[in-house]
């Protein structure tokens, strides 16, 4: 089937092309609200500044198709291979891709609002500037994902794997990021205002210049993370693991809630350790943690200096 054909199919009322073999047809302005495309393969077509409004494109072949501003308000595309699609710039509201293949897609610029991106599949996407708010990322991949400036305010991230993704001055103010892998994540300049952390894997993320003010990471892994002027100003770190953690005088620590901390990660037995306070009855009084950390950034700077003096110098060629 070609593109006139379904055009003209269209226009006579006929909306079911399920199975439909449309591969690499020109569909580009095309108006075709509700049609079902169920398991149709239509890898390489082109949909510029169409409107598929409430269309089933569920399990359909959609590789490198170029979605680019098109008008997909509430479509759905569960189970749909995008891979490599071009979705930028295109309006998404209510839109479903749960449990779809988006790897590798273009998806800068696009409004995701609302939309369901539950258990998909976004590795080395690139999000960039992306509206996902309110958007449900559940258990979604996203690792290597380009979300710089993305916006993910109140969107549900728990589960998510977003190891080594790009998230540079993403917001995600109030985003439930529980239990999400968020390892060699960059979040510089990030807004996470007021959002949940809990149990979330942050080992070696780069917080530097993130707002962290009232956000709960509670029982979080922040090891080896880098904080340099970060405001975690009335966080919540309780259960915590800060293991060589990165912090400078700028980094804001004020009205910190945190009962008990801990200072290592056992990996023998995956567990934390080395609690503070010691006594496993004993909570942090006002001002202790920020004591505590104060104590041991500056034995870690004073570590620092006696290795640069301790530094043997190089030899000098002899003449």
């Amino acid at each position: 089937m070609d593109a006139r054909e379904l055009l003209k199919l269209y226009a006579e009322e006929q909306r079911d092309f399920s199975n439909a073999d449309l591969r690499s047809c020109n569909l580009s302005l095309a108006y075709l609200e509700g049609i079902q495309l169920y398991q149709a393969d239509l890898s390489g077509a082109n949909f510029l500044r169409a409107d598929l409004s409430d269309a089933n494109l569920s399990d359909a072949d959609l590789s490198d198709v170029n979605f680019s501003d098109a008008r997909l308000l509430r479509t759905d595309f569960s189970g749909a291979d995008l891979s490599g699609a071009n979705l930028s710039g295109a309006i998404l509201s209510g839109a479903n891709f749960s449990g779809a293949n988006l790897s590798g897609a273009y998806l800068s610029g696009a409004s995701f609002i609302s939309a369901d991106l539950s258990g998909a599949d976004l590795y080395s996407a690139d999000l960039s500037g992306a509206k996902l708010i309110s958007a449900n990322l559940v258990s979604a991949i996203l690792s290597g994902a380009d979300l710089s400036d993305a916006n993910l305010s109140g969107a549900d991230l728990s589960g998510a794997n977003l190891r080594n993704a790009d998230l540079v001055n993403a917001n995600l103010y109030r985003a439930n990021l529980v239990s999400a892998n968020l390892s060699g994540t960059d979040l510089s300049g990030a807004s996470l205002k007021n959002a949940k952390l809990i149990s979330a894997n942050l080992r070696s993320a780069n917080l530097s210049r993130a707002n962290l003010r009232s956000a709960n990471f509670s029982g979080a892994n922040l090891i080896r993370c880098q904080a340099l002027e970060t405001d975690f100003t009335r966080a919540t770190l309780t259960g915590a693991c800060i293991e060589d953690w990165n912090i400078n005088a700028q980094t804001q620590l004020k009205h910190v809630s945190c009962d008990y901390i801990y200072l290592r990660y056992d990996r023998e037995v995956s567990k934390y350790k080395e609690r503070r306070p010691r006594n496993e009855n004993e909570t942090f009084q006002l001002e202790d943690f920020e004591k505590l950390v104060e104590q041991l950034r500056k034995t870690m700077f004073d570590q620092v200096k006696v290795g640069k003096r301790q530094r043997p110098r190089s030899n000098r060629a002899s003449n």
